[in-house]
């Protein structure tokens, strides 16, 4: 049954053979990770996919978190938030599953306390001397998703996070960099923006960033801006419209 239920396309609505399977207590939670894996949940499923994400298994907490996020994002943002709550408790696995949760779920959206806690959160799993490199990536991956400037900041200053990384960050939020630097930008985010250029060159990114040139004050900084944009000239790349259509 279980080969049989794994073996459906991928996203497969889940039937009630499936739902039995994950209430087996005596079936095997990797076999468990499979089916729910395999299939697409409701909002009828919010408890069931609730239950197995605060189970003692990590592979199937994983997989079924990242499933009640699109199912029911709202019981997924609570869960992501107690998980990163208790992130001494959590595996990498499990804080993984939160972070992806936290950014899509919506819960960042309206709660600025909540996506403070987070960005301070991130900041401190890629200081950390001991994070594994998994989630490392993790962690910049959804800095990169929350579209921000504050999180994007945190990403590439960071040494832990690798340049491939730190310059896919910078596509991904190469927009929200143009509009920041039209937008009567100070002098971090002009510093920002630059540091962003050093990384991954943007075109359209060269005249907002040339038109704040004269309000550096910092010599240094000038240099940079200057270098960056001969970059952006020799080896500029447009915005990348997977990030531009929203």
């Amino acid at each position: 049954m279980v080969d049989l239920l794994a073996a459906l396309p991928e996203n497969s609505v889940a039937t009630d053979d499936a739902r039995a399977l994950l209430r087996d207590e005596d079936l095997d939670g990797s076999l468990k990770a499979r089916v729910v894996a395999d299939h697409a949940f409701g909002p009828q499923d919010s408890a069931l996919l609730g239950d197995l994400a605060v189970g003692p298994d990590d592979d199937l907490a994983f997989h079924a978190l990242k499933k009640l996020g699109e199912a029911d994002p709202a019981a997924a943002g609570r869960l992501a938030l107690a998980t990163v709550a208790r992130a001494d408790a959590a595996s990498d696995m499990r804080l993984s599953a939160a972070y992806k949760v936290l950014v899509r779920s919506g819960a960042l959206d309206s709660d600025r306390t909540t996506k403070s806690a987070l960005l301070r959160h991130l900041a401190t799993v890629l200081a950390a001397p001991d994070t594994s490199p998994e989630l490392c990536d993790s962690a910049a991956f959804a800095l990169a998703d929350m579209r921000s400037l504050d999180a994007l900041r945190i990403l590439l200053e960071s040494g832990a996070a690798d340049a491939v990384a730190r310059a896919g960050a910078v596509d991904q939020n190469a927009a929200l960099i143009r509009d920041a630097l039209r937008n009567d930008p100070d002098a971090a985010t002009i510093e920002l923006a630059v540091t962003a250029m050093e990384l991954h060159p943007v075109t359209e990114i060269a005249a907002p960033l040339g038109a704040v040139r004269e309000r550096i004050a910092s010599p240094e900084l000038v240099q940079r801006l200057d270098a960056a944009l001969a970059r952006i000239a020799r080896d500029g790349a447009p915005l990348n419209p997977k990030w531009t259509e929203d």
